[in-house]
Parts: C-alpha cells; structure tokens; sequence
C-alpha cells in the first residue's frame, strides 16, 4: 500500500505541476492578446487541479472580458456594460478593460438620452467620467444630459409654494405667485412643453375666458395651461385676491 500512496502522491503533485504549466501558458497568451488559446489553457489547467491558486478567479475574469467585448462590438451596450464591470471589478488592471467600460458607460449614457431617459443616461455618463475623467467627448455629453434634464430655460411651477419661477441660462429672472389647481381639480405634476398659443381661450364648461393662453397637457377633453385672470361672463375678473392659493379648474394661472 506504501508505494501505491506514493504513486498517488507522485500523480497528484504532476497533476499539480501541469496545471501550474497551464496556467502560466495561459497568462502569457492573454498578454498576446491570444484569448481563445488562453481560455483553452485556463481550462486545461482546471481539469487537471481545479484549486489552484487564482486560476478560478483569472479563468473568470477571462471569461467576463471576453463576453463583455463581444456585446461591445455588437453595440449591445448594457451587456457590455455588465461583463466589463465584472471584469474590472476583480482586477482594474485587466487589459484594456478600464477604457473599454468607460467607453461603453458613455454609449449606454448616448442611448438613454437619444430615448429621453434623462435619469438613467447620467447615471452611465456619470459612471464613465468616474473611470476617465479627462475624457472631452464625455464631458460634453454630460453637459447636454444636465441640460436636457434641467432646461437652462424653463418655467417651474411649484404646486407647494403656488409660485412660477422662469430661468435663462440656470438663473432666475422672474418670479410670481400662482394659482393652480383645486383639490378636486388638481393640476397636474409632469414634465411639458407649450403645445398651444392664443391671445385669448374659452372655457365653455365654467363660461370663462382665459387671456393670454399657453396650453401644456391635455386632461380629458380639455386642454390645461398657463393664463392670465379668467374673466367670468366676459366682464368679471375671478380670483384676484386667490393667487397664491390652489383656486382653479386644473389650470396654471398668473396676475394679468
């Protein structure tokens, strides 16, 4: 039996050795850029001693790179994303998979947006700034997100304070009370752009007129929107004393 257990120790420690060959074999391929012979090496050298040192983690890493870069070739930018993320989270230094993600954050952030998916195109742009953040194009990118997801001209409505605020490039140049929309009326949160023009509106359910109409979203029916002091009857201005209240019928409404 001594020298069977000898034999067997002998084949363990070769087994041992010949997966330490492998591996080694498969490292200096990945340095030649040689990824499917190293691949082959890697799991060459599992078969033969499957513990052996970071071959695990390395075959792994091997194999999140390389998926990675085929979605990256394939403009499939969230997989890439996925795999290239795995990848250099086990080893930054892993080829050239830092710029390769960074590059792929910033095509995933130019989809999103191309989609309107403010949100979710800076969460990529950010990511890929965070890993180079030097790099102009993406800066730039950036800034048109930020600017699409805050207009540097824009009017916000807030429905808590019952103010209209209007900003140019970022900065505030007016500000007024406002009156929206009631409890059982309520003006809508969103995101809009003016959809209709007219010096004057007529509201035929209440016998309204509402002067200088911009309209924003349609709800049922109707349309709601910004206008000056409604005037009941053609003669009776309503609501001048409410501004700075919820009064209206849905409506965004402001000082004549």
């Amino acid at each position: 039996s001594a020298p069977l257990g000898r034999r067997i120790s002998a084949l363990r420690e070769a087994r041992k050795t010949l997966a330490t060959v492998h591996y080694e074999r498969g490292v200096y391929l990945v340095q030649l850029n040689e990824l499917d012979a190293a691949r082959f090496e890697f799991d060459a050298a599992v078969r033969l001693d499957a513990s052996y040192g970071p071959l695990q983690e390395v075959r792994r890493q091997l194999k999140l790179y390389t998926d990675g870069v085929a979605a990256y070739w394939a403009k499939d930018w969230p997989v890439a994303v996925q795999n290239l993320k795995k990848a250099y989270a086990l080893n930054p230094d892993f080829r050239d998979c830092k710029p390769m993600l960074a590059q792929a954050y910033h095509e995933l952030a130019a989809e999103h947006f191309d989609q309107q998916m403010w949100e979710d195109a800076k969460k990529a742009i950010d990511a890929s700034l965070e890993l180079i953040p030097e790099r102009a194009e993406s800066q730039q990118l950036q800034t048109k997100i930020m600017d699409a997801l805050i207009p540097p001209e824009r009017i916000v409505v807030d429905l808590g304070d019952q103010t209209v605020t209007v900003y140019e490039k970022h900065e505030v140049i007016y500000k007024w009370r406002c009156c929206t929309g009631r409890s059982s009326a309520p003006t809508l949160p969103g995101r809009y752009a003016i959809q209709s023009k007219l010096p004057s509106a007529y509201a035929s359910k209440w016998d309204l007129d509402m002067p200088y109409w911009m309209g924003i979203y349609w709800a049922g029916g109707s349309e709601n929107g910004f206008h000056a002091l409604p005037l009941a009857g053609g003669r009776h201005v309503l609501w001048r004393n409410s501004l700075g209240t919820p009064c209206s019928f849905g409506c965004i409404i402001l000082d004549t």
